[in-house]
C-alpha cells in the first residue's frame, strides 16, 4: 500500500542561511562544505565543481560570473564559464536524447504493431501540444531562436523512430566531423559559447555581459524547450493510451539513453557528500532557483544534506510557467509508486524523480536521493541524501511501493571499489584545460 507522508515527515524546519558574496565557514558542516568558496576538480571525474560553505553555494552561477567580470577577476571568471559551459551541454545534451528517444521506445518490440501505429499520433500531437506550450518561453529574441531550433528538430517529419540511434551515433567521438541531427542547435551553443571566451581574452568585459546575457537567454531557453517536450510527450501517451502506458514509457526511454548507466555507475561511487555536491551543481545547471539564474540552498543536519532549489529549474520552473500562463501542466490521475501516491498533483515529467528513486532502490536497496515534492508549484520542491541509508524514514519506501528491508542495503562492491581507487587518482591527476584568460 502506498502512503502519503504527514506534513511534518516531508519538510523539515529549515535553518536560514545568507547569500552573502563573502561567507565564513560552519564548524558544525563536513570538510566538503567549509571554507571559503573554491573551484576544484571533482573526485573520480576530475570535472570542476564550485565547493565552500553553503552560504558561499548559494550565491546563483551567474551572480558568480557576473562578480567575476566586474571586478576584473578573469581567472575565476574562465573557470566558473568552464563549469557552467559543461554543465549546461551535458544537460542538455543528455534529456535532447531522451526527447528522441520517445519515438524509438514507442515504436519499439516492447509495444508491437500497436506501438508502431501509435507513435506517429502521438509524435504529431506531441508537437502540437508542445508549440502551443513554449510560447511562453519564446519572450525574447535568444530564446525564440532556441525555440526555432527545437521547432525544427520535434516536428514530426523529422523526428522519427531511429533519430536517437542516429544522435548517439554520431555524437561519439569518432563521428566528430560528420553533421549530427541536431548540429544547427549544438553548433549556435558552442559558438556563442566561444564568443563569449573571445571578448574575455579580448579585455571586453563590459560587452562581455551584454553577450553573456543573449547566451543565457538561449540556453535556458532551450533547457526549457527540451524539458517541456519531456513532459509533453508522455502527457499525450497518458491522454491518448493510459497513465500504465506513459509510466512505463517514461522509464524505458529514460533507460534506453546511453547516459543511464553510467550515471549509476557515478551514483554508487559517490559519498554521501559527493552526491550532495554533485547534484547542486546539477540543479545550478538546470537553472534553479530565484531568476532562473543557477542557484540552490544547501542545508547540512545531523543525519542528512538537503538541496532546495526555489523554484527546480526543470519540473518546478516549467510548473510555474505554465501556471501563470493560464494552462497548469498536466498531471496523472491516479496515485500509484511513479507519484508517491499522490492523485492529481504530479506532471509525467516530474514523475521521473520518483521513478528514479525506485531505480536506486533495486540497485541498491535504498534511493540515494530523496524527492520532497510539493505539489504546490509556487512551493519549492528538495532532494534529501541521507548520510547512512538506515536513517531514511519507513515513509520514504512505502509511498514507492516498497518496503524499507536493511538487509538489501548493498555496499560498494570490490569492483567499484577499485573503481572509485583509480577515478579518484584520475581526477587528482587531471587537469582540466582552462582557456588562458591572463594574455
Amino acid at each position: 500500500m502506498v502512503t502519503k507522508p504527514t506534513q511534518t515527515e516531508s519538510i523539515r524546519p529549515r535553518r536560514q542561511i545568507s547569500g552573502a558574496l563573502e561567507s565564513s565557514s560552519m564548524n558544525t558542516l563536513s570538510h566538503y562544505f567549509e571554507g571559503k568558496e573554491r573551484i576544484e576538480p571533482f573526485p573520480f571525474t576530475g570535472m570542476l565543481l564550485r565547493k565552500g560553505t553553503p552560504a558561499a553555494l548559494s550565491v546563483s552561477d551567474r551572480q558568480r560570473i557576473l562578480h567575476a567580470a566586474r571586478t576584473g577577476d578573469v581567472v575565476n571568471l574562465g573557470k566558473y564559464l568552464e563549469i557552467v559551459h559543461f554543465t549546461h551541454v551535458g544537460i542538455v545534451t543528455y534529456f535532447l536524447e531522451w526527447s528522441l528517444q520517445f519515438p524509438t521506445t514507442l515504436a519499439g518490440d516492447h509495444y508491437g504493431k500497436q506501438g508502431a501505429e501509435l507513435e506517429r499520433r502521438c509524435t504529431s500531437e506531441t508537437f502540437e501540444q508542445w508549440t502551443r506550450a513554449v510560447e511562453s518561453i519564446a519572450e525574447n529574441p535568444d530564446a525564440r531562436e532556441a525555440v526555432s531550433l527545437l521547432s525544427s528538430l520535434f516536428a514530426p517529419d523529422s523526428l522519427k523512430p531511429g533519430t536517437a540511434k542516429l544522435f548517439r551515433k554520431q555524437t561519439k567521438p569518432r563521428f566528430k566531423g560528420i553533421r549530427t541531427v541536431a548540429a544547427p542547435l549544438l553548433r549556435e551553443v558552442a559558438e556563442r559559447q566561444e564568443a563569449s571566451l573571445k571578448l574575455i581574452r579580448e579585455g571586453a568585459l563590459q560587452e562581455f555581459e551584454t553577450h553573456f546575457a543573449n547566451y543565457w537567454n538561449f540556453i535556458a531557453a532551450v533547457h526549457d524547450g527540451i524539458t517541456q517536450y519531456d513532459q509533453s510527450y508522455p502527457a499525450v501517451v497518458n491522454r491518448l493510451v493510459s497513465q500504465e502506458v506513459a509510466e512505463e514509457l517514461l522509464h524505458r526511454s529514460f533507460s534506453q539513453c546511453s547516459f543511464f548507466e553510467m550515471l549509476w555507475m557515478f551514483l554508487h561511487v559517490m559519498t554521501p557528500h559527493e552526491l550532495a555536491g554533485f547534484y547542486a551543481d546539477h540543479l545550478r545547471g538546470h537553472f534553479s532557483g530565484s531568476g532562473r539564474e543557477g542557484s540552490v540552498e544547501i542545508i547540512e543536519e545531523e543525519d542528512r544534506y538537503r538541496l532546495i532549489p526555489d523554484a527546480c529549474g526543470s519540473g518546478g520552473a516549467m510548473r510555474r510557467r505554465l501556471a501563470q500562463a493560464g494552462s497548469p501542466a498536466e498531471v496523472f490521475a491516479n496515485a500509484s509508486s511513479s507519484t508517491w501516491g499522490l492523485k492529481n498533483q504530479v506532471p509525467p515529467y516530474c514523475s521521473h524523480c520518483a521513478m528514479n528513486e525506485k531505480e536506486s532502490i533495486r540497485r541498491f536497496g535504498f534511493p540515494v536521493q530523496v524527492t520532497e515534492f510539493d505539489p504546490d508549484p509556487n512551493k519549492p520542491c528538495g532532494w534529501t541524501m541521507y548520510k547512512a541509508p538506515n536513517k531514511i524514514p519507513e515513509h520514504v519506501f512505502t509511498r514507492l511501493g516498497h518496503k524499507k528491508d536493511p538487509s538489501k542495503f548493498r555496499q560498494v562492491n570490490l569492483k567499484y571499489k577499485i573503481l572509485r581507487f583509480f577515478g579518484i587518482r584520475l581526477g587528482i591527476k587531471q587537469k582540466v584545460v582552462l582557456p588562458d584568460l591572463s594574455r
